[in-house]
């Protein structure tokens, strides 16, 4: 069985003392072995055992909402296979997919769905009862288990369509929004956003692309059809039974036992489930576990996702290949910028192009990740991925030859039928020049603050996210250690709820 790191991780100075804490590391990754016991708590299966690259990469279906009458997306529960070697794994999904269907818009034409929640009232995933949204403190009672609420991460979206996270509805509800798509063509992703569950949620599976296009991506004749490739890349853990494992207690992310906030005799302030960061031992792509891609000889624009927990990526190609990034999270970059490294964060989005059409038919190229099993900090002092599992991604099949009558190579598969094009060749690809913005009129200064304990002189791990915009505090300009002296309206920041 896999381990959490026991790494010396600096990065906010967390279990100074405790004999339990300095045992542990200050983050959670089943990716980095340790020594440490760990036979009291349950963990994942070492999926370095699995057989990577048998399951060919699925493609999401695409719906293509209107303006006039809301397209209806079902939240469901349902059992699909994430890799041959796994039993079936129960996930969530949108309209019966993991990740969910992609929606396609258009610039300047709205787009009206109707998301509905048809989602059991039980949790797949260890519920912490003690964060802001899973507790109603006014009614001092918990809020519902399974909670809903979509977003469309990278929209221009109005405030009431925009997924806020205590908009949430439960199973048997719906909510309609109306995505007015008044941006550039872009690559967005929508994602559960309910306060308090947010991470559950998107664990579970309720994550998928939506794309958004106008007349310029339509004038540049880029790779489309079977040639343009949505790509959601995530890190997931797994019990014997093909389950998704997830931390089920706070003392698998820095070793601390308790007490915690719901201690009946001392109670604290730290969370009892809550991890403030996760990192898996398997890579998923669109749903499956270490999948390939056979492609043609020829150039294909891939729509690349980070839909990982606290995972950034730093992805490479094991031939040394090119990326030939043409857009980033909002839309087209002003020229092509070819790298043979990519670095995306969680949650970031970027547009690429790969070039296939110079190698031999036969060859396999593996999309690697270099990026840390741990919380990035940087280049010059990262440690890579463990190479046997979160180091590799995918991989790439050049299969058929377009230009060739008949398949030459007999291990080939029959050629497929093909829509859309290749496109022009990206070394010709002239991007269009990107409008300067206007002159800002507001300034705010935003903060986002990792709070740590204050129970204990002897643990100060961190046990809640704060968002807020910054204000001029007088108890700040004095030293005044207190956790809400910078933000003027704190709160809870979702993407780790």
């Amino acid at each position: 069985m896999q381990s959490f790191s026991a790494s010396a991780i600096n990065r906010r100075s967390l279990l100074r003392s405790t004999a339990a804490a300095t045992a542990a590391s200050a983050f959670f990754s089943f990716s980095s072995k340790s020594a440490r016991a760990t036979a009291a708590l349950p963990m994942p299966i070492d999926t370095s055992v699995l057989t990577k690259f048998i399951d060919p990469l699925p493609i999401p279906a695409v719906v293509r909402p209107n303006s006039k009458t809301p397209t209806t997306i079902t939240m469901t529960q349902f059992q699909t296979r994430l890799h041959s070697g796994l039993p079936l794994t129960t996930v969530w999904g949108y309209n019966g997919s993991y990740p969910g269907v992609t929606i396609e818009a258009q610039s300047g034409v709205a787009a009206r769905v109707r998301f509905t929640s048809a989602l059991p009232t039980k949790h797949l995933l260890p519920i912490d009862p003690t964060l802001d949204g899973a507790y109603n403190y006014m009614l001092n009672t918990p809020n519902p288990d399974v909670r809903t609420i979509t977003h469309l991460h990278g929209g221009h979206t109005r405030q009431e369509h925009d997924g806020f996270p205590e908009h949430w509805y439960v199973p048997g509800s719906s909510r309609d929004h109306i995505y007015d798509n008044n941006q550039p063509a872009s690559t967005l992703w929508y994602h559960d956003h309910a306060m308090g569950s947010t991470r559950l949620n998107v664990y579970a599976g309720l994550a998928g692309f939506y794309l958004l296009r106008d007349k310029t991506e339509t004038a540049l004749n880029l790779p489309r059809g079977t040639f343009e490739v949505p790509l959601a890349i995530q890190d997931r853990c797994f019990n014997a039974d093909g389950s998704l494992f997830y931390p089920t207690s706070r003392e698998y992310f820095d070793g601390y036992t308790g007490p915690s906030s719901t201690d009946p005799v001392t109670p604290t302030d730290v969370p009892p489930v809550w991890n403030p960061e996760f990192f898996g031992n398997a890579m998923v792509v669109n749903g499956k576990v270490w999948p390939y891609l056979n492609v043609f000889k020829s150039q294909y624009r891939f729509r690349l996702l980070n839909g990982c927990c606290a995972r950034t990526l730093v992805l490479t190609l094991s031939n040394g290949g090119t990326f030939h990034q043409i857009g980033s999270d909002s839309g087209f970059l002003p020229t092509v910028v070819k790298s043979t490294q990519l670095l995306l964060a969680a949650g970031e989005r970027a547009d690429v192009i790969i070039d296939f059409s110079t190698l031999p038919v036969g060859t396999k190229v593996q999309l690697l990740n270099l990026g840390p099993d741990a919380p990035f900090g940087g280049m010059a002092d990262m440690v890579s991925a463990d190479p046997a599992t979160t180091g590799q991604v995918m991989e790439f099949r050049v299969m058929w030859d377009p230009a060739a009558k008949t398949v030459k190579n007999k291990t080939s598969p029959p050629v497929p039928a093909t829509t859309g094009s290749t496109g022009s060749p990206v070394a010709k690809l002239k991007l269009p020049a990107v409008p300067k913005l206007p002159a800002s009129t507001v300034t705010r200064k935003v903060s986002l603050n990792e709070i740590g304990s204050t129970s204990s002189p002897a643990f100060n791990g961190p046990v809640m996210g704060m968002l807020g915009t910054m204000q001029f505090d007088q108890a700040m300009q004095y030293g005044r250690n207190d956790k809400y002296r910078c933000c003027s309206h704190p709160h809870a920041a979702t993407g780790t709820s």
